[in-house]
């Protein structure tokens, strides 16, 4: 009697979530080396290694695919940030420290970039590009972002009361830029520095950058400083 023939076992489709997470670790990946304009949804179909009609399946327009990667990490990310700023101001029963406040904002950062996973490193820079074009994914900003920056300016209120309003919203401003810039891994300060920095080096860089912004918040906040220019 003839043996049967075995047919070859054909390869497992990857599911719909599989399907979608490669999309979204594309789309991070390209977004954040060439911004949202110096990519398109073909280009990032191909680097998933998917037909571009599943892209647009997935998540509709250019648009809506770059808000999903902005998001991608956003809520876990929040969640860890939240978490250590009600810690911080619990722990010193209402009234914590402006360095402890910054530290429960920022060390996040630092801790998902030494992760090993290349994935928040480039979810950082996407980040960083977002914050600083104002028409990317405005509304993501206002509706998922901005109601958590709030609690830390409350925060900072908490830790130096009494300040005029609308210096706690400057300094925010401020800390914010240079905590993004910093994450972006952007190599200019290389450049800058004939290589005595490493934009990579985030371990010391975060070392100044608490420090820094505790001390300079402190000047402000305090009314120590008298200003410049006559504002508030």
């Amino acid at each position: 009697m003839a043996e049967a023939v075995q047919k070859p076992k054909r390869a497992a489709r990857p599911s719909a979530d599989a399907t979608r997470t490669r999309i979204l670790e594309a789309a991070e990946k390209l977004f954040a080396d060439r911004g949202f304009h110096g990519v398109t949804v073909r280009e990032i179909a191909r680097e998933a290694d998917v037909d571009p009609a599943l892209a647009n399946y997935h998540f509709g327009s250019k648009e809506q695919l770059f808000s999903s990667a902005l998001l991608a990490r956003a809520e876990e990310f929040m969640a860890e940030r939240e978490a250590a700023l009600t810690a911080c101001i619990a722990d010193a029963d209402g009234t914590p420290t402006l360095e402890s406040v910054i530290v429960a904002y920022t060390h996040p950062y630092l801790e998902h970039a030494q992760s090993g996973d290349p994935g928040w490193r480039s979810w950082f820079k996407l980040l960083a590009k977002a914050n600083t074009s104002p028409e990317w994914a405005p509304e993501v900003f206002r509706d998922r972002f901005d109601p958590f920056v709030r609690k830390f300016i409350e925060a900072m209120k908490l830790a130096a009361p009494g300040a005029p309003d609308e210096r706690y919203y400057w300094c925010y401003h401020f800390f914010s830029g240079a905590l993004v810039l910093t994450f972006a891994e952007t190599g200019r300060m290389d450049r800058l520095s004939d290589g005595k920095c490493r934009s990579g080096d985030l371990a010391s860089g975060y070392d100044l950058l608490v420090p820094f912004f505790a001390e300079g918040f402190e000047s402000i906040l305090s009314g120590r400083r008298p200003p410049l220019g006559g504002g508030a």
